[in-house]
């Protein structure tokens, strides 16, 4: 059975700091050689690693080696509200699941500029799945920066997730995405906001394969008061379901949520800049096809493929069963009857005297397992005789 901590009712796991020495590191692991971690939070609990004085903040690990599932209305986070600096939130494992409303923060409230906030990393060797209200924020409630928000993960998948960095003062953190596949399902976002002051939007930086979004998911960098923060599509391919880029100069952040639609948008006092790759444009990814077509019919063998030892070819003997002829003259009794044998016929011979020995309607079917070389350096499709 895999660990699993059960944090009830208004309690917690803390490393903090009040003076000027650096908090404490805090990990989370499976106990002993236990491969999967299990994180239940149950409202108002929290696991956190802050300070409140002048030295930094602690950091706050999450490893295992196969998968972490965080879940709950509790808050996992790493925060800052004197002048020294947030630590760090990191998360190792091969499979991530946050789900039932678990909050994953890094965040300010220092008044101070330089207490910025810490930086949240999510390395998920297989997947990351965000839903039911799960999150990943990077804030700041002060003058403070706030933190960044990095993923790396081959399938990340949000149902009513979201990803985002927020800022009520100052500028706001950005969030890079290395990914295969993004997809975004219900209500999920991925969004920057700066609420006031002449604070620049953070920057979305989406490096996937692909990217689908589907229902009310938006993609959205806003700045009340200074420049939106841009957008950058580095794929081969983006679909989204009634997808609009359309400007939308009263807090998109609110007016373009709950219309049902896929939004991308950088509206800000300044706008910030959206790059999506053109894939309508093909003519120079057009390849000519040769003119000699191949009949897919010579690619597959009539029948199994017997491999055959090639320098030596094999020999079938019979000898007598012993014993003398009955008279001179006679043959040499033997149990053994023999009869000539007969040569195959050409593959010539075969197509002129059976032409329809094509795969016909009725006849079974018997899939290839392989490709194999004719002694003539012809590749074919086929299996070997069992």
């Amino acid at each position: 059975m895999p660990p699993i901590m059960h944090l009830a009712g208004v309690v917690g796991v803390f490393a903090e700091t009040e003076g000027q020495t650096p908090a404490g590191t805090l990990t989370l692991k499976p106990y002993q050689d236990q491969s999967t971690l299990n994180l239940t939070l149950a409202p108002q609990s929290r696991v956190s690693a802050s300070t409140s004085g002048s030295g930094k903040g602690g950091n706050l690990i999450v490893t295992a080696p196969e998968a972490v599932t965080i879940s709950g209305p509790g808050l996992l986070t790493v925060e800052t509200t004197g002048d020294a600096t947030a630590g760090n939130l990191t998360i190792d494992t091969q499979r991530l699941t946050i789900s039932d409303g678990a909050k994953v923060s890094a965040s300010t409230s220092s008044p101070n500029p330089d207490g910025v906030g810490g930086n949240i990393t999510v390395n998920a060797a297989q997947s990351l799945d965000l839903s039911n209200g799960a999150s990943l924020l990077a804030q700041s409630n002060a003058a403070a920066p706030a933190g960044n928000i990095k993923i790396n993960t081959p399938n990340l998948t949000a149902t009513n997730g979201t990803i985002a960095t927020s800022s009520n003062e100052s500028s706001g953190g950005g969030i890079t995405i290395t990914a295969d596949k993004i997809r975004l399902f219900g209500n999920s976002d991925i969004t920057t906001n700066v609420n006031q002051g002449a604070g620049e939007g953070g920057k979305i930086d989406l490096k996937a394969g692909s990217i689908v979004a589907f229902d009310d998911s938006d993609i959205l960098a806003f700045a009340r008061d200074g420049k939106g923060g841009d957008i950058t599509f580095d794929t081969r391919a983006f679909f989204g379901e009634n997808y609009s880029a359309a400007s939308s100069r009263n807090d998109p952040l609110n007016t373009l949520n709950g219309n049902n639609r896929v939004d991308v948008n950088a509206t800000s006092a300044i706008n910030g800049v959206i790059t999506i790759p053109d894939v309508s444009f093909i003519q120079n990814s057009l390849t000519e096809l040769p003119e000699n077509q191949i009949n897919t019919d010579s690619l597959l063998a009539n029948s199994c493929i017997v491999r055959r030892n090639q320098p030596t070819r094999g020999s079938f003997t019979i000898t007598g069963t012993g014993g003398l002829p009955q008279r001179p003259g006679d043959a040499q009794m033997s149990s053994f009857p023999t009869v000539d044998v007969k040569t195959l016929p050409s593959d010539s011979t075969l197509s002129n005297t059976n032409p329809n020995s094509s795969w016909q309607k009725s006849d079974p079917i018997v899939e290839p397992l392989g490709v194999y070389r004719l002694p003539n350096g012809k590749l074919v499709l086929s299996r070997e005789c069992s």
